[in-house]
């Protein structure tokens, strides 16, 4: 069982999925099996077995992966017409984002049977995904009322309240652990009561316990992952989402963590590896090119990156993200003008979109159109206030029209978050200088100064000489 799909329909997808590649690979000698085992732990059924008709025919190759498991789904559901059937059918379609389609297998389900328990549960679990918690905890309520002692309810109950009844002596959890202590999915609630409090460990050590009950948890692979990241401990996030992608590789959110905790650990070509996975297998989908242009730029294969970005954009030309990134990397390349222009494709697309005003802020600092630069920041900070870059904008965008002490009070905001930011602590101590504090300036630049010969910034080394030439005449008679 599993929290969210008591008859692990999750993993018959995979399966499902990897016999496609299997039958796609042309150096694969598979053969057509007429049976496709049908795994359930529902208490009530066994596995089952059912024909499956034109599973290698070239149409069904052809279809979508949802496609594929969907014409397999109808099968099935036209076999075994049963409330059992269209549940696991919800289940399945549930793990391939098809809420739609899941609801609807449910609604039949119910028709059929309006006492069977885990549609009820699975019906739950879709409203939480959603965050349509009132819906979710009458199903839940509702599936108690008719059994009392079904695990995968009491569980649910935990997924939206996990402090429920937390003084009493018999919680939710405590039952659980009564009428099921092999029951994985508990421990993997029990992490998530450990996490909420902040004890990261014991949140571990109650996924390590809900993966020796069941070895092919992969959600409790995730879990752990997020916890080991919490802990900073990379190496051991990215083993437990590598074991999750052997057992779940079509999860493609799991794979982009991994591309963003590579990224974090600086490692930029195994980021791109999984990247390339992505968009190999989906060349369809403009986000896996967006994530992978994004890792080129910080390689520096800026022609690569665009390459990336302009596939984005002729997949879907409505998605203001990649005009955002697009820009962003003109603007790596000092092509100003041309960074705006697509700031300003995104705008039209999306007018409150805060990541493209506070974008196009920074080059129009550059280009030094500052009261223009000043409003966009001021824009972007008014969509999202904690926005450090634009605060940094508006900082430069005062100090430039003459503003100095409202250029110190938006440079010592961002300072405060960014203390080793040379070029802000140069041109706050331009703002001092310009304000008549002299010697507060020249402790500005002889910091940054430091720091940017310990960093190796010779740009921002550059910078403090242009803006405080005593300080290189002082260095010169030492």
């Amino acid at each position: 069982m599993s929290i969210t799909d008591p008859f692990y329909a999750g993993r018959w997808v995979e399966r499902l999925l990897l016999l496609r590649d299997r039958i796609l690979d042309p150096a694969d000698e598979w053969r057509h099996a007429p049976y496709l085992p049908w795994e359930t732990a529902d208490p009530e059924s066994r596995p089952m077995r059912f024909e499956a008709v034109g599973i290698d025919s070239p149409w069904s190759l052809s279809r979508s992966e949802a496609g594929f498991v969907g014409g397999i789904l109808r099968q099935f559901t036209r076999s075994r017409e049963s409330a059992f059937a269209y549940t696991f059918a919800a289940s399945a379609w549930d793990y391939l984002k098809q809420r739609n389609k899941a609801c609807a297998m449910l609604r039949r389900a119910l028709v059929l049977d309006p006492d069977y328990v885990p549609a009820y549960v699975v019906r739950a679990n879709l409203s939480h995904s959603e965050a349509n918690f009132e819906s979710g905890l009458t199903d839940v309520k509702k599936a108690l009322a008719l059994n009392p002692d079904y695990v995968p309810a009491l569980v649910t109950q935990l997924v939206f309240k996990p402090n429920l009844d937390d003084s009493s002596a018999d919680t939710p959890l405590d039952k659980v652990m009564r009428l099921n202590p092999n029951y994985s999915d508990t421990c993997v609630i029990g992490s998530l009561v450990m996490r909420a409090a902040q004890e990261e460990d014991w949140a571990v050590d109650y996924l390590t316990r809900a993966l020796e009950l069941d070895p092919d948890n992969v959600e409790a692979y995730r879990m752990r992952a997020d916890a080991w990241a919490v802990l900073s401990e990379w190496e051991e996030a990215l083993d437990d989402l590598t074991e999750c992608l052997n057992r779940a590789p079509s999860n493609t959110d799991v794979r982009l963590t991994k591309v963003a905790y590579h990224m974090m650990l600086g490692q930029h070509e195994e980021a791109d590896t999984e990247a390339s996975h992505c968009v190999n297998k989906y060349p369809d989908q403009a986000r896996f090119r967006q994530v992978r242009g994004g890792i080129r730029i910080e390689r520096q294969r800026y022609d690569e990156a665009a390459e990336d970005f302009n596939a984005a954009i002729r997949i879907d030309p409505e998605a203001p993200g990649p005009y955002v990134r697009r820009g962003q990397l003109w603007h790596t390349s000092e092509d100003y003008d041309r960074a705006i222009e697509d700031y300003d494709r995104a705008l039209a697309l999306a007018p409150d979109l805060h990541a493209a005003w506070s974008a196009r802020s920074q080059g129009l600092l550059e280009l030094g159109r500052y009261p223009e630069a000043l409003d966009n920041a001021n824009t972007a900070l008014a969509l999202y206030g904690e926005d450090s870059g634009a605060l940094y904008v508006r900082g430069r965008a005062h100090l430039a029209l003459g503003r100095y002490k409202r250029a110190m009070t938006d440079l010592n905001r961002y300072l405060l978050k960014y203390p080793d930011d040379v070029e802000a602590r140069c041109y706050r101590g331009l703002a001092k200088e310009k304000a008549g504090n002299r010697k507060g300036a020249r402790k500005d630049y002889a910091r940054a100064y430091r720091i940017a010969e310990e960093i190796g910034n010779e740009k921002g080394a550059a910078l403090v000489i242009r803006l405080f030439p005593d300080l290189k005449q002082r260095k010169a008679r030492r």
